[in-house]
């Protein structure tokens, strides 16, 4: 029978079932496969997501990161190769170019401790090998082989002291070490053939001790080294570098040029293995390649030196004694205008400020006070005349002593026989002057301007003293009574009037007041009384004399004498003498 066809299933339905059965098994296998690789699918999406931003510039980088990476970087290119440093140059260069237009202070200050000592060494290595080049060319400027040699530098077209430099060196490098800076143990080694090797390790074992000796002791900058140490005719030159030093080993005398070799020569050692010298742990195998470059080193000049001839020195000798003999007239001119000035300057009143000389004519300029006295007449003195020197001074008011001085002087008009000293304020007059002059001078002086006080006590009045002489001459004539008597004799009485009379007279005109005292003596004989009245009585005769030649009476003092013999004395007394003052 057979079944109609409304009732067989549908082929649709048949087929959606294999579907469904197979998309369930699907689902398991993406479920399976989600849990197996989900993990790493979701990490690689995250790294092409972010590499997707990094190169859309979506994100940037910390400086952090940058900071952890980039030393490590430049490190690790730099050993591979150059093209870092390549890269950098120009970069590096524009940046120091713009900095030092903008603020150069901070690249000063940062080569400051590096390039002075550069400079300085540089310029007394240049100066050395100037003056050693100097030293042989003169040596050798006049003799018969100097001749030869000049020829010989016109011929090649050198320079003569290149010439007398190559013609007279005399020395052998006779051995070279390279020591390492930071264990001061030898590098590499090489010395001439004919030369005893030395002990590598007891020279650099030597060179540093050497080193380090003179500079604790002696101090120094971190950068000095020994340049070379002399021993009898050995000289050992040291040429230091970064990371190791030369040592050089020559016998004789080496020119400054073999030093710049020895410094060459390290440099070029550094630049051809400046990687093993960073790298070296002991083993100075590895610089055996280096012999040939320090044996390049190894270098001789020998040269025998003929004699000097007679006529050299002569031509010597001529120059040296025309040396000496200008030097001793410039320094005998020298020393002889050195005196003429010093001397003017001590001119009271004088100060020089400035000398000078033109055309042959030496000037002197300063300042000169209108009392000072003429420098003219100091010229003949140290052989000079008006044509040689010339004076400029400007007229200015001294106040030294002595200018203070001749200014009182003059305000004073100061006798030729008295003296004036100026010191600290205090004019002090000495010598001798008339009373009246005495007298102005006291009132005068102190109107000067620069006189605090004057001071005349060492000055002499000659008027008290013609006075004084004149009593004196006066007590030496005695009139003379005989025993008992009082008459007077004329012609015992004339002279000692006459006396009396000019002394009177000089007393009057010096305007000093004075008297003619006179004392009465009798002797020890007879009655006291009668004694007493001798003297009175012959002191009144001698009075009466006076009176009647024509002396004032009220000029006339009289006075008892005492006992002594039967005579009458005569004083020519100054009547203000100071009290104390002895009486003559």
């Amino acid at each position: 029978m057979e079944t109609p066809m409304d009732e067989l299933p549908a082929e649709n339905e048949i087929g959606s079932g294999h579907v469904e059965s197979a998309g369930r098994e699907n689902e398991r296998l993406d479920i399976l496969r989600r849990l197996l690789i989900a993990p790493e699918q979701d990490k690689l999406t995250e790294a092409e997501n972010r590499i997707s931003r990094l190169e859309n510039r979506e994100i940037d980088v910390t400086s952090d990161q940058i900071a952890q990476l980039l030393p490590e970087a430049v490190v690790s290119r730099s050993r591979k190769d150059g093209k870092l440093a390549s890269a950098l140059g120009p970069t590096v260069e524009e940046t120091i170019r713009t900095s030092v237009k903008r603020d150069p202070q901070p690249i000063v200050d940062a080569i400051f401790p590096v390039i002075g000592p550069a400079i300085r060494r540089a310029i007394a290595e240049a100066l050395s090998t100037t003056l050693e080049s100097v030293n042989r060319t003169m040596e050798h400027q006049f003799s018969l082989q100097g001749l030869r040699w000049r020829f010989e530098a016109l011929r090649t077209g050198q320079k003569f002291s290149d010439v007398v430099l190559r013609n007279t060196l005399l020395y052998a490098v006779e051995q070279i070490f390279v020591v390492h800076n930071e264990t001061g143990l030898p590098l590499a080694h090489v010395s001439r053939e004919d030369q005893d090797v030395q002990d590598g390790a007891l020279v650099s074992s030597m060179l540093t001790v050497i080193q380090d000796f003179v500079r604790d002791s002696l101090g120094g900058e971190s950068g000095d080294s020994l340049e070379s140490i002399e021993y009898g005719d050995l000289t050992i030159v040291i040429a230091p570098g970064p990371l190791a030093t030369l040592a050089a080993v020559i016998r004789g005398n080496p020119p400054r040029s073999v030093r710049e070799d020895m410094q060459e020569l390290i440099e070029d050692f550094h630049l051809a293995y400046n990687a093993e010298v960073e790298a070296y742990s002991g083993d100075a195998s590895v610089f055996d390649k280096a012999r040939p470059l320090l044996a390049s080193g190894l270098a001789v000049q020998v040269h025998r030196s003929e004699g000097v001839s007679w006529a050299t020195w002569l031509v010597l000798l001529v120059i040296v004694g025309a040396i000496a003999l200008a030097a001793f007239l410039l320094i005998r001119s020298n020393a002889r205008w050195t005196a003429f000035v010093s001397d003017v300057d001590e001119i009271p009143g004088i100060v020089v400020t400035e000398t000078s000389r033109s055309a042959g004519v030496r000037t002197v300029r300063g300042l000169r006070d209108p009392l000072a006295a003429d420098p003219a007449g100091q010229l003949a003195t140290h052989g000079y005349d008006s044509t040689d020197v010339r004076f400029d001074f400007e007229a200015y008011r001294a106040l030294t002593p002595a200018i203070i001085s001749l200014r009182a002087a003059r305000a004073l008009d100061l006798p030729q026989t008295a003296r004036l000293h100026f010191d600290h304020g205090t004019l002090y007059a000495s010598g001798s002057a008339h009373r009246p002059w005495i007298e102005e001078a006291r009132i005068r002086a102190a109107q000067l301007e620069e006189v605090d006080a004057y001071d005349d006590a060492a000055l002499v009045d000659e008027d008290e003293k013609a006075i004084l002489d004149i009593s004196d001459r006066i007590m030496r004539m005695p009139v003379l009574f005989d025993t008992g008597s009082t008459d007077v004799s004329p012609s015992s009485v004339d002279s000692l009037i006459a006396l009396a009379g000019e002394g009177l007279r000089v007393a009057a005109d010096a305007g000093i007041p004075a008297t003619i005292v006179l004392r009465g003596f009798a002797s020890a004989d007879g009655n006291v009384d009668l004694n007493r009245r001798l003297q009175r009585a012959r002191s009144a005769a001698v009075r009466a004399a006076f009176v009647q030649s024509g002396v004032p009476a009220t000029a006339i003092v009289e006075e008892e004498g005492g006992i002594a013999n039967p005579e009458v004395r005569a004083i020519l007394r100054i009547l203000d003498r100071p009290t104390g003052a002895p009486e003559q």
